[in-house]
């Protein structure tokens, strides 16, 4: 595991308790500060994952399981700008593999 990802995995999941922040799909989650060390990425974009959601017996919520995607400080400046949908169509039509973690950044335009 790279250096440094542990810790901004741990941030992000302790947002909700700490800042009151609602991870789900379409949520950007950005750290302003490289996802582990020399990354290019400084936030994640939150969505759907292909994990079935858990359910827990009454009275506990199930539980929805997200993508992560670690994204640069452009790609979520898109993000802000179009929506998370609009950066989710720039990779696809720039043939992005978001799960390389040495892609390039997609160029929207």
């Amino acid at each position: 595991m790279p250096t440094g990802l542990a810790r901004s995995v741990a941030i992000v999941a302790a947002a909700p308790a700490v800042e009151g922040l609602i991870l789900e799909p379409d949520a950007l989650i950005d750290l302003e500060s490289p996802l582990w060390d020399s990354a290019p990425f400084t936030a994640f974009l939150l969505g759907r994952s292909d994990i079935d959601d858990v359910s827990l017996t009454t009275p506990l919520p199930g539980v929805t399981v997200l993508s992560a995607t670690p994204i640069t400080a452009t790609e979520a400046a898109w993000v802000r700008l179009k929506g998370a949908d609009a950066m989710r169509d720039a990779w696809q039509q720039d043939g992005v593999d978001v799960l390389d973690p040495s892609r390039p950044a997609a160029r929207p335009s």
